[in-house]
């Protein structure tokens, strides 16, 4: 039997299952619609965001902002969770020098600079784009350990941020559960 399953965000992936096996029942997840009009929702999110005062309520004049993005294999719409957000951040104060985009790869691939653009939109351009690379020890911070003997280090743009920032989806992952949320920073960005 011919099976046919999604294969990144616009493609399938076709394979034939061994003659003996006996297809028991196919299921699909039903679409959920995103939210609409998405802008008006993320704009709505940061006004009341949980457990801390709104962006724009702050005063990020002269802070370092790091904002923890999600890497090309991930699904979400970037660019315009971008846009709003960094909308939020200009009106609080904070300026495109202070700020930085910084992949949470964690064991993943860099990006390219094609794939820089296509999942991050114009924002890529206006602001300084730091690829962790465990590789370079010299970019890390302990900060103690996760478990006996199991060091925590992060990436020292994201230690030395006034105010850190995760932009992503919190999805089921086959391997570890779920990805995106806290994961953003660890393993994310640390070592």
């Amino acid at each position: 039997m011919k099976l046919s399953i999604p294969w990144g965000p616009d493609e399938r992936l076709e394979f034939q299952t061994p003659p003996d096996w006996e297809l028991l029942a196919a299921a699909a997840p039903a679409p959920a619609m995103a939210a609409e009009p998405l802008d008006d929702e993320l704009r709505r999110a940061l006004e009341t965001p949980h457990g801390s005062k709104p962006i724009r309520d702050r005063d990020l004049s002269g802070k370092r902002v790091v904002i923890v993005v999600e890497d090309a294999t991930r699904p979400s719409p970037t660019p315009r969770m971008l846009d709003v957000l960094m909308g939020e951040l200009f009106r609080a104060g904070v300026r495109s020098s202070e700020l930085t985009l910084m992949p949470g790869l964690g064991v993943h691939r860099p990006m390219s600079p094609e794939e820089i653009s296509s999942k991050y939109g114009e924002s890529a351009a206006m602001v300084e784009v730091v690829q962790p690379d465990a590789s370079r020890a010299g970019d890390y911070r302990a900060l103690g350990e996760l478990a006996p003997g199991v060091p925590c280090e992060i990436h020292r743009a994201a230690c030395e941020a006034d105010l850190v920032v995760l932009v992503g989806t919190v999805e089921p992952h086959i391997q570890a559960g779920f990805g995106g949320g806290a994961k953003m920073l660890v393993p994310g960005v640390a070592s």
